[in-house]
């Protein structure tokens, strides 16, 4: 195992020789990347260079040499709309959580503190590096988009059984995420591409995520819940994602939607 984490980490290759990798060892190894990300958050945040282009490519690429073995399971497949095989689906939250980190980490640091202590007087950090959220955005609105068509009384049937405890906090962050960016964003969310950004694989991204939060949109219409009837959309994916909390059996879940309360709170008393 530990020759297929230096690979990945180190070279973002896969080690010659490498057969089938079972679900613990995808746990482990990603495990392993996210570890590595938040601490070099953690240990540098303060610096100017904290997330430099030379480590987020380095990084980037051993995420998606880690998803190129991932998809190599048998049941990978499956594992993203289903949800039969525990481990592959908690190597998902951890992959998300490391996306976050890595591209937005210490706006995600901000948006937490707001969280915790909505009176803190903190205000809403401005996006550094819009082509990096958008690829953050991407990948945070389709994870709210499969969790909408698995169903939210579905989720609420299994009390987080289905799910390690780490789930809720990639929920946790998916949902400030999402909530920053609309905020943000405001109505250029719906804007054409070419209206709000200049580079070409900034608007294909924006392209993918206004198509995808429609999609969300349309779903959570059908099962009737969730959107905001007052043009509020901010606040649908802390709506969504705190009704997934409750009943949980990890006690933690109520930490977490009180604090999705409170930073719903924050943001409306922004308008």
């Amino acid at each position: 195992m530990w020759t297929l984490v230096k690979g990945v980490i180190h070279c973002g290759q896969i080690p010659d020789g490498c057969g089938r990798v079972n679900a613990f060892t995808l746990l482990a190894v990603i495990g392993a990347l996210q570890c590595t990300i938040c601490t070099r958050q953690r240990l540098t945040l303060d610096l100017s260079n904290s997330c430099d282009a030379a480590y987020v490519s380095k990084m980037e690429q051993a995420l998606a040499t880690w998803e190129g073995l991932w998809r190599r399971h048998p049941r990978a497949e499956q594992s993203s709309t289903r949800l039969d095989d525990p481990l592959l689906n908690d190597c998902l939250s951890m992959l998300g959580s490391a996306y976050y980190h890595l591209y937005v980490g210490e706006e995600l640091v901000a948006l937490k503190r707001i969280a915790e202590h909505p009176d803190c007087g903190l205000g809403l950090p401005k996006c550094e590096n819009h082509s990096q959220a958008l690829k953050v955005i991407k990948y945070a609105s389709n994870s709210w988009l499969v969790r909408a068509k698995i169903g939210v009384q579905y989720l609420s049937r299994t009390e987080g059984l289905d799910l390690g405890s780490q789930a809720l906090s990639a929920v946790y962050e998916n949902a400030l995420i999402i909530a920053w960016w609309l905020d943000l964003q405001g109505d250029n969310v719906w804007k054409p591409p070419e209206q709000c950004y200049q580079a070409e694989e900034d608007r294909a991204l924006a392209a993918v995520v206004t198509q995808t939060f429609g999609e969300i949109a349309n779903e959570l219409n059908e099962q009737g819940r969730f959107c905001d009837n007052i043009g509020n959309a901010r606040l649908d994916p802390i709506e969504f994602y705190t009704c997934l909390c409750r009943g949980w059996v990890w006690k933690c879940s109520s930490v977490i939607e009180a604090r999705l309360r409170g930073f719903a709170t924050h943001l409306q008393r922004r308008r």
